[in-house]
């Protein structure tokens, strides 16, 4: 629901909001709003820096004269100014179109207006060059010629006239008298902001917020949004506050949001509604959510049609929400708004109203229709309703493979109900193969959408005790993604290790070796050794390269720490094994254990050699150390390793090649 107003940016693009649960709002402040609603009021009063007003007709700021223009209407004063300017006195000439064009001292003409600029423009004034190049654009007192708009702007802009230098980033950015150019319409916007233009300080912040023509920069549109937003553009106060609310800074955003919406900002208005029904910033506030939707709703004149339909689709939902006979009819008229646009959250919103009857005679045929409609759109609710339906048979057939179609769409959105919908389906078999992989994905990804969920909570830990003790491989897989999970969330490891000593519990070889790593490394669990070794002993006697490989890298180091020769020692062995037989991703991790081992069996000529057949293969951690190993070695090691490395390609002619494709399959040091 974004409205650009006349040289703001033209910019009018919609992303409907409100597709989820509570949980997701933080996404739908941090990803919607900046790109989907901006509304701008009219330029704010006061000394806006010696700024023409732009190409409105007859809408003129006269800074760039002399201060006496004030006394404009002393006639002996326009009798001079018209003397002075007859005489070919540029400023004169300036000064008295200004006046003929905001009738200053004498009727407005603006045709006299333009006689006038035209003269001063020809002399080099800037400031009647740019309301020259306004004239024409609007076609006022001259025929309407956007090309002769653009010369004239651009002759006051290379004399460094920021109004001017704004004028051409405008018309850049919008292709309007030249063909669309980012670039050139981000470096004259530079140049204009540069001397105080907030106008184009404004449209560098929605610029950089949006990533519009440069890569998005959120603390570079807050550094560009703050002094027009503190000189009272709407749409930078709404700007700033949309930046400062994707960075979760409410304490900062929703202050700028307030003022931008209470001075009539229908975006804003909208955006703080979103914030008091989802509790963003401070406790939820139906009331409040009330009353900024409605003060939305009362500035749809100002938005564009796809963001007018979602103001109305926004009061529809949060009065559905707070039902009464009075809420429900209001409920359904703007429900029926935001539907006749084709919006797909007001088409959600009115087959609500039909299924509960509310402000309409209960009609579940009708409702489903309307639900279907929303779900085709992709709206996220919708979809999971008619997969909801489709799985109940309610005002559908019963069909499991339908509703396992819209569950899928609503879940990938977000949608936590439907991503348990979606989880029980694998889980049970519901219009697909039992999938107990995905069946956990979902179910992880429902309950941890909704923490305090005890439905989803209860079906998480039960389908995992299910996993670890029907199927070790399972178990495994799980372990892993929660180590992946626990390291990057930066959460607990305890479901991890449980899931990984169950399978291992079970004979499942990588998940005791992985279990192994963790306690050996003390990474993100308590360091044991002892049980490290304990684990490992299981194990290590297996004739496997690939698994022997595993075990040599259990004794690698974690990220961030320094190789223990002991542990290089213990790896050392394990990945002569697998090399041995022919094992070709273990080279890497063998020429960095010989190069990082204790003195008794430090050697640099065989890291030499390993690392260099793994860079062959494409290993970059082994290039990155063959890097640090080359200057450390003698002009004698080099030439012996030198002389191994021809003998082992040799041998590949005939047997394996070297090259590309037999690296090893991850990153064996960090």
């Amino acid at each position: 629901m974004r409205f650009w107003p006349r040289h703001a940016t033209g910019r009018s693009q919609s992303v409907p909001l409100f597709k989820f649960a509570a949980a997701r709002a933080v996404r739908l402040l941090a990803t919607g709003f900046v790109v989907a609603q901006i509304a701008m009021a009219a330029e704010p009063p006061g000394d806006t820096g010696g700024q023409t007003a732009g190409p409105q007709d007859g809408a003129v700021n006269g800074l760039w004269v002399a201060p006496e223009l004030a006394n404009a209407s002393n006639a002996s004063f326009i009798a001079q100014l018209q003397k002075n300017a007859a005489a070919g006195n540029p400023n004169a000439q300036a000064a008295l179109g200004l006046c003929y064009q905001s009738g200053h001292g004498m009727p407005r003409d603006f045709a006299a207006a333009a006689h006038w600029y035209e003269l001063a423009a020809r002399a080099g004034h800037a400031g009647a060059q740019t309301n020259l190049g306004a004239l024409y654009e609007a076609g006022t007192g001259v025929p309407k010629d956007l090309a002769k708009a653009v010369e004239s702007y651009l002759a006051a802009a290379q004399q460094g006239f920021a109004e001017a230098e704004y004028q051409m980033g405008w018309h850049y950015s919008h292709g309007s008298g030249v063909s669309p150019d980012p670039a050139q319409a981000r470096a004259w916007y530079e140049k204009a902001a540069a001397q105080g233009n907030l106008r184009a300080m404004t449209n560098l912040g929605n610029s950089y917020f949006t990533g519009r023509g440069v890569p998005i920069n959120v603390e570079r549109a807050r550094s560009y949004y703050q002094k027009p937003a503190e000189s009272g553009i709407l749409e930078a106060q709404f700007g700033l506050a949309m930046a400062y609310l994707t960075q979760e800074n409410y304490a900062e955003g929703l202050p700028w949001l307030r003022r931008a919406a209470e001075a009539g900002n229908g975006g804003a208005a909208y955006s703080l509604a979103v914030c008091f029904r989802y509790g963003r910033g401070g406790p939820r506030d139906p009331a409040q959510a009330l009353i900024w939707a409605r003060k939305a709703v009362q500035n749809v004149a100002q938005m564009n049609p796809k963001g007018a339909a979602d103001a109305h689709a926004l009061l529809a939902r949060i009065l559905l929400d707070q039902p009464s006979e009075m809420h429900d009819t209001e409920a359904f008229r703007e429900a029926c708004l935001a539907a006749q646009a084709g919006n797909a959250e007001g088409e959600y919103v009115l087959g609500s109203c039909y299924v509960k009857g509310a402000g309409v005679a209960k009609d579940l045929a009708t409702g489903v229709k309307w639900y279907l409609d929303a779900a085709q759109k992709n709206d996220p609710t919708a979809a999971g309703t008619i997969g909801a339906y489709y799985e109940k048979g309610i005002g559908l057939p019963q069909n499991f493979s339908e509703a396992l179609k819209w569950n899928k769409v609503s879940a990938e959105a977000g949608n936590t109900r439907a991503e348990y919908n979606l989880g029980r389906a694998y889980r049970d078999g519901l219009g697909t193969a039992i999938n107990l992989d995905a069946a956990l994905k979902w179910l992880r990804a429902a309950a941890k959408g909704d923490p305090n969920d005890q439905e989803y909570a209860s079906a998480l830990t039960e389908l995992q005790g299910r996993a670890r003790s029907m199927d070790p491989e399972a178990a495994y897989k799980e372990g892993i993604a929660l180590v992946q999970a626990a390291k990057r969330d930066g959460g607990s490891m305890d479901e991890a290790l449980k899931a990984l000593t169950s399978a291992s519990d079970q004979g499942h070889v990588l998940a005791t070796i992985a279990l192994s790593a963790l306690y050996r490394r003390g990474d993100h669990v308590p360091k044991n050794d002892e049980l490290a070794d304990t684990l490992i002993a299981k194990v290590q006697t297996s004739p496997n390269p690939a698994i022997q490989f595993q075990i040599g890298l259990s004794y690698m180091p974690a990220a961030n720490q320094m190789p223990a020769e002991k542990n290089i020692d213990c790896a050392l062995g394990h990945l002569q094994r697998a090399v041995g037989q022919g094992y070709g991703p273990a080279s890497g991790p063998l020429g960095f254990c010989y190069m990082t081992a204790s003195p008794a069996h430090q050697d640099f000529v065989s890291a030499f050699e390993w690392l260099s057949v793994a860079a062959g293969r494409g290993d970059q951690n082994a290039g990155m150390f063959l890097e640090r190993l080359r200057p450390r070695l003698t002009n004698a090691q080099t030439q012996e390793a030198m002389a191994r490395l021809n003998e082992i390609r040799a041998q590949s002619k005939t047997s394996a090649p070297i090259g590309p494709g037999s690296a090893a399959p991850r990153p064996w040091v960090e």
